[in-house]
């Protein structure tokens, strides 16, 4: 992958705290208050930056989660008290920020999930985190997704969709949908459901669940359930009271050959939303997770995944997705992230915590293949050591997606590779040969 690209760009993008909280005393206060004291002090951190550019307002908007925490440290490793999602208007080219850091609505709706109490000897992380996002130039609506804890501690996706529009210098939106409970059918769900990942097929939003097995869902609004019947349901629960305004079942729509592991995730975790390169073709970025004897954290790095439905030639209906490529993980850009991480004053001299974490949150662009020199250019927002956020613009992922294509096995060779996991299990190996070449000797503490 690494011989198609060249860095353009490269610019941290995280929100300024002290700016946002300058703008908004009366919630800083009202956070405080929640803790016991007007003037306790908080910690923030902003982390899991996804973004979009919306033509019409011929921006990018990066989402964010904002967190604080009682104790001093780093962000990346510390307990978060309580998140919220932030988005902030970019100019087209992120050279600036066009308007303040505003505080996302979904906060308010999902504070009935907030359960403190302060007097447990451990802390709960509230809030929604890790949000992802994905505009849908048909109709103009930005889908957002995150992951909460619940009043019943397990940990569910929840979403929400709005329209954007500029109203002087800021930029305010209207919602098209409240915000949705995600649901398994039969009311199954598992403990922890997260990384739940966009992705837009024929015009319809789906979520890439899981990638070995594949599994990709389609939600819907549970019509067995009014939101009359929702809101009585809630009222005489209890603590169990449902949180949102309506629930959406979700079913597994696509998906691809069985693998024989027991995990739904495995060691290729989902990352950006995917973006379609040609019909039927999709690319995005997932992350590895690998541990090291010598470090105390896991490491994690981006891949790029190429995905590929069979189109009926008749109908044009999408069917049988299924992996073609699975790149080596991407670490052509480490110094260059790294180095901002440092220059903000992050860095502590260990390697094993100052490089850690690469996530990726987003392709907010791609500009397509033409002959234009300013086409097959990706903006795409990292996170590092989940303390900030970076914006890459790249040029060459398209290229490099049309070279899996060309040497894409055929068929029956993609259904045998995707049985046993072939490409997963490669990426895995090729992740911890890095982990152990670059940490296998750790940096001591200054």
């Amino acid at each position: 992958v690494t011989s198609f690209l060249a860095l353009m760009q490269i610019s941290d993008v995280t929100s300024f705290g002290n700016d946002f909280l300058s703008r908004n005393v009366e919630f800083y206060r009202n956070m405080s208050w929640r803790h016991g004291a007007p003037n306790y002090k908080l910690n923030w951190h902003f982390m899991s930056g996804s973004a979009v550019f919306i033509p019409q307002l011929n921006s990018n908007i990066l989402f964010e989660r904002m967190f604080y925490r009682l104790d001093a440290g780093k962000g990346h490793r510390s307990i978060v008290d309580k998140s919220f999602i932030v988005f902030t208007q970019w100019s087209s080219d992120w050279s600036n920020p066009m308007a303040p850091t505003q505080l996302l609505h979904a906060n308010e709706t999902a504070g009935s999930m907030y359960t403190d109490d302060l007097t447990q000897p451990s802390r709960t992380m509230e809030g929604p985190e890790d949000p992802r996002v994905i505009y849908n130039s048909e109709n103009g609506d930005l889908s957002l997704n995150f992951n909460a804890l619940t009043p019943i501690e397990d940990r569910q996706m929840f979403g929400l969709t709005i329209k954007l529009f500029q109203s002087g210098y800021s930029l305010k939106y209207n919602k098209t949908e409240p915000l949705i409970q995600f649901e398994h059918p039969k009311g199954y769900r598992a403990d922890t459901e997260k990384n739940w990942v966009p992705i837009l097929i024929k015009g319809e939003l789906h979520y890439v669940y899981s990638l070995s097995p594949l599994r990709i869902l389609k939600c819907e609004v549970d019509s067995d359930m009014s939101a009359k019947d929702v809101k009585k349901k809630s009222k005489n629960s209890g603590t169990k009271k449902d949180v949102s305004s309506y629930r959406k079942i979700c079913r597994v729509q696509f998906k691809g050959e069985a693998v024989d592991s027991g995990s739904q995730t495995g060691a290729l975790r989902s990352g950006t939303n995917w973006v379609e390169h040609s019909p039927g073709v999709y690319f995005s970025f997932a992350r590895t997770r690998v541990m090291h004897k010598k470090c105390a954290y896991a490491i994690y790095r981006p891949h790029l995944i190429v995905l590929k439905f069979n189109i009926d030639a008749k109908s044009g209906t999408y069917s049988d997705p299924h992996l073609i490529s699975v790149s080596e993980p991407i670490t052509e850009f480490d110094s260059k992230l790294f180095q901002l991480y440092a220059e903000k004053g992050l860095a502590s001299g260990d390697k094993c915590d100052d490089e850690a974490v690469l996530t990726p949150g987003s392709i907010s662009r791609w500009t397509g293949m033409t002959q234009n020199e300013d086409s097959d250019i990706s903006d795409v927002i990292i996170s590092i050591n989940d303390d900030m956020n970076a914006l890459l613009r790249i040029k060459g992922f398209g290229m490099a997606v049309q070279k899996a294509i060309d040497s894409a096995p055929n068929v029956k060779q993609s259904r045998s590779i995707s049985k046993k996991g072939t490409l997963v299990v490669r990426a895995e190996r090729e992740m911890k040969n890095f982990v152990e070449k670059s940490f296998s000797i750790k940096s001591k503490k200054s």
